[in-house]
């Protein structure tokens, strides 16, 4: 079989992308203080950061300060630093067999904007089919495709939604945009000319 990214990296890069994601967040959000960066205004440093920044930022700030902290520094974000390793060594092994991956977007259908959603940690789980690409930095892009298969108890999520799409993801090798791009269109063409 062709090698690939191995399940166990491939569950640990969510927790892994979570924990760079709000790191880089920290550090590079530091710089805004209302004096050299970000919006000018009265109030100070912590006016400008409490006025300057949305409760979903607020949050990643803190998160990625507590990881930077010395005392989960070596445990969380050298940890997290060696599973993007990982993953994207499993990626080039990859891709030194095929040039493109296909893959769903996402395992479940989308939820609605106006009933009673999932919660903000199931919200993050759903990443788990777009954030080991993401934190591999490979070029990917997701094309609507038709949901087509009905098999009973096999899709219940997706039949009871009534998504009419699922996302489909191209992935191709690092720095390889055009191809993933010019792949997405082939697909596209491909959806349109099953609809006619």
């Amino acid at each position: 079989g062709l090698p690939s990214p191995s399940p166990p990296v491939v569950r640990a890069s969510l927790a892994a992308y979570y924990v760079l994601a709000c790191a880089e967040a920290a550090s590079n959000l530091a710089r805004y203080d209302g004096v050299r960066y970000g919006a000018a205004g009265g109030g100070g440093y912590a006016a400008h950061r409490t006025d300057g920044f949305g409760p979903e930022v607020v949050r990643r700030v803190l998160a990625g300060n507590a990881v930077l902290s010395a005392g989960l520094f070596h445990e969380r974000y050298e940890a997290a630093a060696k599973i993007r390793g990982a993953l994207r060594a499993q990626f080039r092994e990859l891709f030194r067999e095929v040039d493109l991956v296909l893959v769903p977007t996402a395992l479940l259908p989308p939820h609605l904007v106006d009933g009673g959603g999932p919660g903000a940690t199931e919200v993050l789980g759903r990443d788990i089919l777009t954030v080991p690409m993401s934190l591999a930095g490979l070029p990917t892009v997701s094309v609507p495709v038709p949901v087509e298969a009905r098999i009973e108890g096999e899709d219940d999520a997706w039949r009871e939604s009534g998504a009419e799409t699922c996302g489909m993801q191209v992935v191709g090798p690092g720095l390889c945009d055009d191809l993933v791009l010019d792949a997405a269109e082939v697909l596209e063409k491909f959806i349109a000319s099953r609809r006619e």
